[in-house]
């Protein structure tokens, strides 16, 4: 490393001729967040993509209606009391009471959440209603009894639902007629063997259309659609149909039409007793096979016979058409014969032609349909895909009873028997996702568009980021995007994209976990003392070269223990009685087994024998919730006793961000700042400071949890410790600066307040002394400010500067600057800044530099130290402005106030970085 430095500002010099000096370094604290422990990545496989139902998207966005519209949601499984009010800000969390809050031309907006669904059936008695989906996620979903039922009622559609009861029909209609099922998703196996649609016999002017219906895998004794005797006008189109079937007995007008249906054991379509005005036309027939055997209930082991594909009953031929159907033979699982007519079985669709002049223009079908998938997380049992060489593309009657214009997923042009068209140019356009966190609150997603080849250059990728927002970058197959988010949390990131050709497909990720974490306050508790054999299993001093592992997790104040699941913690770290001089490093425990750890190359102590030095430490935590400490010393028998208070901790949680200020001197007994009178902290005494509201209100007087402050002792006579605490609580068994008569000794500390927003300072020893507290930033939970940040642990600490490996030392009565960071978020850095070497008494002090104000020293400090001293203290460092907008950067500034010189390091523990 280089080492650039001219004279800045001595103590008798002119102010005005301070230029400053550049401190290079090999390292760069703007990469702190690719080294920061915590950061993760996510992704999704283009395998994984789910093909859009734009009819179902269309008519969601688009229902309207007479009357007025109510909101409601499936998100929120958990509701029992309901709060709602049937807003747009303010939904029913049960649909029940939304329809039972609708009046007749009204429509329901039902809005969902992936993963999350409603327990609660819902019962239909109010006529004239729409019912729509808002989201592919609208679940009602392991429901006791029917998720839906109409009872009673008329002119009632129920759009983009899904619906899936654990033990009675996904949706029964009862008594109700002009009854209309469009693009919902039904059942699923996940939820076990029940009809799908139950259609009693005084119900009539039924439609079920584009509608994916699974019973669970297949059963004698279900149906995907079972309409009872005496049923009137039934339209089944364009449905899919998976593992089940369509049983019919006695219905008068009969549409089947345009669906395909991967049937089971039984008869894909099953017309019984005297039913008329039968059509089926232009469906798919397929038997299960040993490709879809994993999601199957109708697969070989299951069935010893096999019905025929269609069946029609003796008494319902007479009024009966059937035409158009394609029938799959390529299974190997069975070979079923196309028809049951009258009770004949037919095993080619040549010979039920001839015999009875129906099925002129069924087929033979030996082409493989392909899979396909239908929502977020729900894949589609089936296979559904037609071939471009399939006889069932193109070839549908096109003025077939119940033939729809649009295909199962809205695609015009529809002219293929079965449910699916596939005749777009990206029939299986999908998109990849991977990417993860590259800040407290940012994420990078990179998409990959696959399958697609179009000279229209329409294509769309819009990026839904799970909190409100979006991001469309048009005609870019692979765009990598960037995205903050105002709060930390966990969010569902869905890509989809769109050919402009008739294809759109989704994809999403579930578990985009932002990296930052806030502070909550805590104590100040003590959690270990070896010379009590508190936080161990015995009272005894720590051996050299050997590492102590504290439990933080689940330790604290009885019925208020720290939680699992915490990022990092805050601990004032005191070496005492020690034997031998030298260093303790804390760091996140890796491998509680007792295996070999790595050790870190930096540390955070430093002490000579029989000394009492504290430092404060913000350490990442284990996953096993552990802290390690290990001591080193050249004195091969040497020993340390050592004393851990915790005052707070980082989760992933909001609670509170940190807020970066110029250091301010806040207290200063020897000059009544503070507490408004020049007076020592009597012996055994103590003083209360109000932070909350001071330095000029840079500290607010509200909702401030914890303050920042670095301590200085001077002016001592006797031995002794200062305690800092919130002043609304007793004082705790902790400590924050320990001090020998005569001396001047610095320590940084973070002080949880309460809402009185004042700091109690104790004195234990038996003479007065004087104290300084210099602030450097505070944790709020109700922040506005630009600067509030959240912290990013580091994996492992990072020395920025060494100076001993420079040419020179550094110089007092000099200012020095350090490039830190090129982007403005990085608001502050956690260092442990070690001065040693030193020739001279001198402090060191670390502030944000100004470059068009390089005489603006600051009026804090960050540690004192003697000559011939090695003294370490925890920094919270906040870097300046922009000192050149061509490069970008934001710098430290470094001030050694004293006489002779000194070598300083700098060790990067963590980073806070703001939106």
């Amino acid at each position: 490393m280089g080492i650039a430095f001219t004279p800045a500002l001595a103590q008798a010099a002119t102010p005005a001729q301070t230029t400053g000096s550049h401190l290079t370094t090999t390292h760069s604290a703007s990469t702190a967040a690719e080294n920061a422990a915590g950061l993760k990545t996510f992704s999704s496989p283009a395998k994984k993509s789910v093909r859009v139902q734009k009819a179902a998207t269309a008519q969601a966005t688009s229902a309207t209606s007479t009357g007025t519209t109510i909101y409601a949601t499936t998100g929120d499984f958990s509701c029992s009391t309901d709060t709602g009010t049937g807003t747009s800000a303010n939904p029913y969390c049960a649909l029940q009471d939304a329809v039972n809050a609708a009046s007749p031309g009204d429509t329901i907006d039902v809005e969902g959440s992936v993963g999350y669904f409603s327990e609660s059936p819902v019962t239909i008695t109010t006529s004239d209603l729409t019912i729509v989906g808002t989201s592919t996620q609208s679940w009602l979903a392991h429901t006791t009894g029917a998720a839906i039922t109409l009872d009673g009622v008329t002119n009632v559609t129920i759009k983009n639902m899904m619906l899936a009861s654990q033990n009675s029909a996904d949706v029964a209609i009862e008594n109700s007629s002009n009854i209309t099922l469009d693009s919902d998703y039904l059942g699923g196996y996940a939820y076990g063997n029940h009809d799908g649609v139950t259609i009693d016999g005084t119900s009539d002017d039924v439609t079920v259309s584009r509608t994916y219906v699974d019973t669970g895998g297949w059963s004698a004794n279900y149906a995907a659609v079972r309409i009872a005797s005496g049923a009137q006008n039934v339209t089944l189109a364009s449905d899919l149909i998976a593992d089940s079937s369509i049983i019919a007995t006695g219905v008068a007008g009969l549409d089947v039409t345009g669906n395909t249906i991967q049937r089971g054991c039984a008869s894909g379509i099953d017309v019984e007793g005297s039913s008329t005005a039968v059509y089926l036309y232009n469906n798919v027939l397929e038997d299960t096979n040993a490709s879809f055997d994993y999601a199957m209930g109708g697969y070989p082991s299951t069935c010893s016979t096999w019905s025929p594909d269609i069946t029609v009953a003796a008494g319902s031929t007479a009024s009966t058409v059937s035409d158009y159907n394609d029938f799959d033979v390529t299974s190997t699982d069975a070979a079923t014969a196309p028809y049951s007519w009258g009770g004949a079985t037919y095993s080619t669709v040549a010979s039920f032609q001839s015999a009875t002049n129906q099925g002129t223009h069924d087929t033979n079908d030996t082409t493989t349909f392909g899979g396909v998938y239908i929502r977020d997380n729900e894949s589609a049992n089936i296979q559904a895909a037609p071939s471009s060489s399939s006889p069932a593309a193109n070839s549908a009657n096109l003025s077939a009873p119940g033939e729809l214009t649009t295909d199962f997923y809205g695609d015009s042009g529809y002219k293929s028997r079965g449910a699916i068209q596939i005749a777009t140019p990206n029939p299986n356009l999908g998109v990849s996702l991977s990417g993860g966190d590259i800040s407290a609150f940012g994420v990078e997603l990179d998409t990959t568009v696959s399958n697609y080849t179009s000279s229209t250059g329409d294509l769309s990728v819009t990026i839904n980021w799970g909190d409100s927002q979006t991001t469309t970058v048009d005609n870019e197959t692979a765009p990598t995007e960037t995205h903050v988010y105002s709060k930390l949390g966990t969010y569902t990131i869905s890509v989809t994209v769109s050919d402009g050709e008739g294809d759109i497909a989704t994809n999403s990720i579930t578990g985009a976990e932002t990296a930052g974490s806030e502070f909550t306050a805590y104590g100040p508790t003590r959690l270990l003392d070896t010379r009590i054999g508190k936080g161990t299993s015995s009272a005894a001093p720590l051996a050299n070269k050997h590492t102590l592992k504290l439990q933080v997790t689940g330790a604290g104040t009885s019925g208020n223990t720290i939680p699992s699941g915490i990022t990092a913690v805050v601990l004032n770290v005191t070496s005492t009685d020690s034997t031998g001089s030298g260093y303790v490093s804390v760091y996140g425990d890796e491998d509680s087994s007792g295996a070999a750890e790595s050790l870190p190359s930096t540390s955070n102590l430093n002490f000579g024998a029989g000394q009492t030095v504290p430092n404060l430490v913000v350490v990442p935590v284990g996953a096993n919730g552990v802290v390690d400490f290990y001591y080193s010393s050249a004195k091969a028998a040497a020993t340390t006793h050592l004393v851990a208070d915790v005052a707070g901790y980082f989760t992933t949680a909001n609670t509170s961000k940190y807020v970066s200020v110029t250091p301010a001197r806040i207290l200063d007994t020897r000059k009544g700042i503070g507490t408004g009178k020049v007076a020592k902290i009597p012996a055994n005494g103590s003083i209360t400071l109000s932070v909350a509201g001071s330095d000029g209100g840079t500290i607010p007087s509200s909702g401030v949890t914890a303050v920042a402050m670095n301590l200085t002792v001077v002016n001592s006579t006797h031995i002794g410790d200062i305690t800092a605490y919130p002043a609304d609580e007793s004082m705790p068994t902790a400590s924050n600066v320990n001090y020998a008569a005569g001396e001047t000794v610095a320590n940084m500390s973070v002080v949880p307040l309460q809402s009185s927003g004042k700091v109690t300072f104790h004195n234990t020893s038996a003479g007065p002394v004087d104290l300084i507290a210099d602030v450097d930033g505070y944790y709020s939970s109700t922040t506005t400010s630009t600067k509030a940040a959240a912290y990013l642990p580091l994996d492992s600490p990072q020395r920025l500067l060494d100076t001993r490996t420079g040419s020179v030392p550094l110089y007092t009565d000099f200012a020095y600057y350090l490039g830190l960071t090129d982007v403005a978020t990085e608001t502050a850095f956690v260092f442990n800044a070690t001065v040693t070497q030193t020739t001279g008494n001198g402090v060191l002090a670390l502030y944000p530099y100004n470059p068009n104000k390089p005489t603006a020293l600051p009026t804090g400090s960050n540690l004192n130290y003697l000559k011939g001293e090695t003294v370490p203290n925890l920094a919270f460092a906040s870097p300046g402005t922009v000192e050149d907008t061509s490069l970008g950067a934001y710098d430290l500034g470094i001030y050694l106030g004293g006489n002779g010189t000194a070598q300083l390091i700098l060790d990067l523990f963590g980073v806070f970085e703001s939106q």
